[in-house]
């Protein structure tokens, strides 16, 4: 006889859940805060318009950090064509001592020499009025003077550089040129007098500098003739024009545009010192007596509205 096959009846739900241990698979997630999922991302990062739009701390930590960058490379810049510089010229006065002897003598002081050697030190006037400005005390400033007198624009290097390497990375949230012009620290400034006192004396200068290149060219001649350019007219003139170089950095970081600045290097380049005098007379016009002197060195967009900057 046949077997008839007996068909199983398929188990129900209830038959399941007794034969399979069923587990809660929300159970086995992994548990939030309440609401941690629910925070949105900020708004500045949903759309590449509304980052450059909405004032995320995150952009603005970006933005710190690119001028920090940018502030350091500049830093580095200084340092670097100052010092390059610096060897430029200590080189060139060795060369030239070895080559052509001794500067102190009497037949290298022709008119044409004479002038430059007046034009330079009207120059190191400016500078070295910057330095005593610059130091804490008059020991130093008496010594830096001296050496700026002595040894010239290599001094002027050296002073920079060193100035230059006191800055340190905290510090570079400003202008790398305001915390090297400016003194570091919180003295009293005394405003009316050095803004009258430095009108007049290069004042002065300029006036006296530029009778004397006038009466130069009068009884001498120009001076674009081979015969004045001996070795130590040479060393001379790299001497002078690397203090000129110095001077046209505070000029293009005071000016307000490219065009002015290149313009008063231009005249720096061809009159030297009555230049230098010319342009610091004329800022010192826009300082006024309730200015401190220092607006003197900062650029026209920091000129208002800062402080003296504090010890780094």
């Amino acid at each position: 006889p046949s077997r008839k096959r007996r068909r199983r009846a398929r188990p129900t739900w209830p038959h399941l859940r007794h034969r399979f241990r069923l587990t809660d698979v929300s159970a086995s997630r992994p548990q939030y805060p309440p609401g941690r999922l629910a925070i949105p991302p900020p708004t500045c990062l949903s759309s590449p318009q509304l980052f450059h739009q909405t004032p995320c701390p995150l952009r603005l930590a970006l933005s710190s950090l690119r001028a920090n960058m940018a502030a350091l490379g500049t830093l580095v810049v200084y340092r670097t064509v100052f010092a390059a510089l610096g060897c430029l010229m200590v080189g060139t006065l060795v060369y030239t001592c070895i080559t052509d002897g001794s500067p102190f003598r009497a037949e290298l002081l022709t008119p044409w020499m004479v002038t430059t050697l007046i034009d330079f030190y009207v120059n190191m006037a400016a500078i070295s009025t910057w330095v005593v400005y610059k130091e804490g005390n008059w020991i130093s400033s008496i010594f830096w003077v001296v050496l700026l007198i002595c040894l010239g624009s290599a001094t002027t290097c050296a002073y920079i550089v060193s100035k230059l390497f006191e800055i340190t990375s905290s510090g570079l949230s400003q202008n790398p040129l305001d915390l090297l012009l400016l003194r570091q620290d919180n003295l009293p400034e005394r405003k009316c007098s050095f803004v009258v006192i430095g009108r007049t004396i290069f004042s002065i200068l300029g006036i006296l500098m530029a009778a004397l290149v006038t009466y130069t060219v009068i009884t001498d001649g120009l001076p674009f003739r081979k015969d004045l350019l001996t070795p130590w007219m040479a060393a001379t003139l790299i001497d002078f024009y690397i203090n000129i170089f110095a001077i046209s950095v505070w000029v293009v970081h005071r000016e307000s545009t490219w065009i002015s600045a290149v313009i008063w290097i231009c005249l720096l380049i061809c009159f030297g010192s009555i230049t230098t005098c010319g342009y610091i007379v004329v800022q010192l016009l826009q300082v006024s007596y309730q200015d401190p002197v220092y607006h003197l060195l900062l650029n026209s967009h920091s000129k208002y509205g800062i402080a003296p900057l504090q010890k780094i």
